[in-house]
């Protein structure tokens, strides 16, 4: 029996109690205001411990107040709560930064410091970001993730899946091997320039993919097609994009300001201008939302889809791309616990012919990317 074939027939005995949180503090600090900080604010207080702050490095955020709680400077963090709270660090992709952090706050005099990664099997409102429960597993999902596992040919990417499906049932963070911090969606072992010719970002934030892009093809970039609904962010694309245009007038560069989903739609949209930003009910902004199959755009080579868990979405809207084109596909496989073995399944559904790849970018799961491969058609 394989390790990964052990894993799904223990897998329900892995369930640990829960010690305690505050650790006789009084409250937590929160170490970052982006999503998993926000996060971590909505399960902390529905499990009605006390929050007392946000705290941030970025001097421009102090004197705002996120979902009611006020960000504040870390050495006023540390002097207010320091001897009283649990500072948190919710960084979601610090990477090999978090230590930094960490003993930042340890330095100024805060008596308890833990990464966010620590304090996931301590509280079980936000286990839902990360936990595959037992009873919302069922029979039928051992049989898709065995499939999906299936799907990996190289060792690395079957070790990587077992790992993280053994951090998705056990919240053991000790299970995750460390991550690739470099090269996130331009891997040199899976992905060569050549994949890149005619490259569509859907999710593409302030262009830092477009950055990476640039720098990883070369001359094999012919066309950049990059897809941002928060404005704030996408007004950042858009003078990276007309950087790319001056240096290489040669690359077709489009971007437009909307969401890539399964139909046309106005969503509600929580844009701060984070990598982040993602539709929410809640949200205060409006976008509009379209299906990739109703985007004009000459025939894709690579696809890279991260959109904060709408990923099953653009694939829904994106059926006869991937059908009519077959593009190599790089998809965030992190944002729910079951997109880990769901996302591959669906591409492969697309083309029988990908050669599948799973590589880590981030801490906790976070960056967690599959790569479905395909060589190019001929121009």
């Amino acid at each position: 029996m394989t390790a990964f074939e052990s894993l799904l027939t223990a897998w329900p005995d892995h369930r640990s109690r829960l010690p305690d949180l505050l650790d006789g503090r009084t409250g937590v600090v929160l170490v970052g205001a982006g999503k998993v900080g926000r996060e971590f604010l909505a399960a902390l207080q529905a499990s009605h411990v006390p929050i007392f702050a946000f705290t941030d490095n970025d001097a421009g955020k102090w004197g705002q107040v996120v979902a009611g709680v006020p960000v504040i400077a870390p050495d006023e963090a540390v002097r207010r709560f320091g001897p009283r709270g649990v500072f948190l660090v919710t960084i979601g992709r610090v990477g090999t930064g978090a230590a930094q952090v960490v003993q930042q706050f340890t330095s100024l005099g805060a008596d308890r410091v833990l990464h966010f990664i620590e304090a996931i099997p301590l509280v079980p409102s936000i286990w839902r970001h990360f936990f595959l429960a037992p009873d919302v597993f069922g029979a039928g999902d051992r049989e898709r993730c065995a499939e999906a596992y299936a799907l990996f040919q190289d060792q690395r990417s079957k070790d990587l899946f077992t790992a993280h499906l053994r951090w998705r049932t056990t919240l053991d963070a000790s299970a995750l091997p460390i991550p690739d911090y470099d090269n996130q969606y331009f891997p040199p072992d899976v992905i060569a320039p050549r994949h890149c010719a005619s490259f569509v970002d859907v999710g593409a934030y302030t262009g830092d993919t477009l950055s990476a892009l640039t720098a990883f093809a070369g001359g094999s970039l012919r066309t950049y097609h990059g897809f941002e609904p928060d404005p704030r962010n996408y007004e950042t694309l858009l003078a990276e994009a007309r950087a790319l245009t001056e240096r290489h007038p040669a690359v077709r560069v489009v971007t437009r300001c909307v969401a890539i989903g399964a139909a046309h739609q106005q969503l509600s949209f929580a844009g701060d201008g984070s990598a982040t930003s993602q539709v929410s009910a809640s949200g205060s902004d409006r976008v509009e939302c379209v299906p990739l199959d109703s985007v004009e755009m000459e025939r894709p080579t690579y696809l890279k889809i991260d959109v904060e868990g709408a990923e099953d979405d653009v694939l829904t809207g994106g059926t006869r791309t991937l059908r009519q084109w077959k593009p190599t596909v790089a998809i965030a496989t992190y944002h729910r616990p079951k997109d880990l073995f769901d996302l591959p399944l669906r591409l492969a559904g697309h083309a029988p012919d990908y050669r599948f790849h799973l590589r880590s970018h981030g801490d906790a799961g976070i960056d967690l990317v599959c790569y479905a491969v395909r060589e190019p058609a001929a121009s």
